[in-house]
Order: structure tokens, then C-alpha cells, then sequence
């Protein structure tokens, strides 16, 4: 039911050019956040064959409606995070995550409530949780993948200043990317590790928190 009423307004206030193309976006977040392990938007998932040509007008538009929030690549992991951040290359996550859920069928939902969800699947609704606090309380979004090195960082903000690095993960693993980074960046003091499970914080700068406590950070 509030899935059908975000689409009608869509319908309702995109112009004819934009609705049906901001639709499609929009809808297409479940798989590439939920089926996916690799969640940077792709517009291939949109249509076969989608460019960002095409799309990219549509993704501003959802923006600007803040119906999504966007998480920017960046090259290099320092402030000012803005002057790293790449346009073309980011992760889109819905700001209601009940709708993302609502985007799939209802065997998504079964699974939730008996806790059998796929990694692939979990890791996703716990990013685009995270995704959402952290969005709501005013930070812009931004990640680091490096191929070659296979480091990897969900999220980073800045906070006073500083550069703060946070992973996301759907059980208590290691965080070694998070703490590669503080240990190996001077201006890197601590990072965020938020779990399914209660709150730690270890020599390496590195504290652990419940989910729900990304609405505090």
C-alpha cells in the first residue's frame, strides 16, 4: 500500500519525460541492494542495456524528492571527502527501508521473521539501516572499494574535521579494512563497526555497536 502511494507520486509530480524512467530506478533498488554482493548502482539492473545517459536525470530527481539517498565512491580516504568523490560511481539506498522490503515478495518478509535471510540479502538491509540513520542525521555518504588491494569500506563521514571510516556487518566478523585504516592513516583516529549484537571497543581504535545506535552517531 505505501509502496503504491510513493509510485503514484512519482507519477504524480515527476514530469512525463521523468515518471516512468524514476520508476524503474526506484523499483530496481531491491535487486541491486538484495540480490546483489556488489551493491554500486548499476543501470543495466534499470533495463538491459541502460546507460546513465538515460537515467541519470531520473536518480536526481529521486534525490531531490529524497525518496533515495546516495553514497559516493572516493579515491582516497581524507578529508575533505568531497574532493575524492566520484559522480559516476556510487551506491543508491532507499530512505524508507519498510519500501525496500515492500519491493520484494512476501517470502523476503517470512525470512526476516524466521531469521533465514541469505548474506547477500541481510548485509543489504542492514547497509541501507545504517544507509538511513546516518543520511537522517545530516552526513553525506561515502564508500571505498579498491580492487587491487581488496580493501573495502562501507561507509565514511566526516565529523568535526575528521575522516571517520564505518563497516557494516551481518555477523561479529573481523573488520579488517576498518582497522588497516586506522592503523595505517595518522588522521584516522577510530571507525564504527555496527553488528546484530552488543557494544565493544578494542586497542585498535575500532568501536562496535548495536544497529540501532547508528541513529546516535
Amino acid at each position: 500500500m505505501f509502496l503504491q502511494g510513493y509510485q503514484y507520486d512519482i507519477a504524480h509530480y515527476a514530469n512525463a519525460e521523468e515518471k516512468v524512467k524514476a520508476e524503474k530506478c526506484y523499483l530496481s533498488l531491491a535487486r541491486q541492494l538484495l540480490e546483489k554482493e556488489n551493491h554500486k548502482f548499476q543501470y543495466k539492473e534499470v533495463e538491459h542495456g541502460g546507460r546513465a545517459q538515460k537515467y541519470y536525470s531520473s536518480i536526481e530527481w529521486l534525490l531531490r524528492a529524497d525518496i533515495i539517498s546516495l553514497c559516493k565512491a572516493v579515491t582516497d580516504v581524507r578529508y575533505d571527502l568531497d574532493d575524492y568523490a566520484r559522480d559516476d560511481f556510487f551506491r543508491a539506498y532507499t530512505t524508507d527501508l519498510s519500501l525496500l522490503v515492500a519491493m520484494k515478495d512476501f517470502t523476503l518478509k517470512q525470512h526476516i521473521v524466521e531469521n533465514t535471510l541469505s548474506v547477500n540479502t541481510k548485509g543489504g538491509i542492514f547497509e541501507c539501516a545504517i544507509a538511513d540513520a546516518l543520511y537522517k542525521n545530516g552526513y553525506s555518504l561515502y564508500f571505498y572499494k579498491n580492487e587491487t588491494t581488496k580493501r573495502e569500506l562501507d561507509f565514511i563521514i566526516q565529523k568535526k574535521g575528521r575522516v571517520v571510516p564505518i563497516e557494516v556487518k551481518s555477523g561479529n566478523t573481523r573488520a579488517t579494512s576498518l582497522k588497516s585504516f586506522i592503523k595505517n592513516k595518522d588522521d584516522i583516529e577510530f571507525g564504527f563497526k555496527f553488528i546484530d549484537g552488543n557494544i565493544g571497543i578494542d586497542k585498535d581504535g575500532i568501536v562496535t555497536l548495536p544497529l540501532y545506535m547508528a541513529a546516535f552517531v
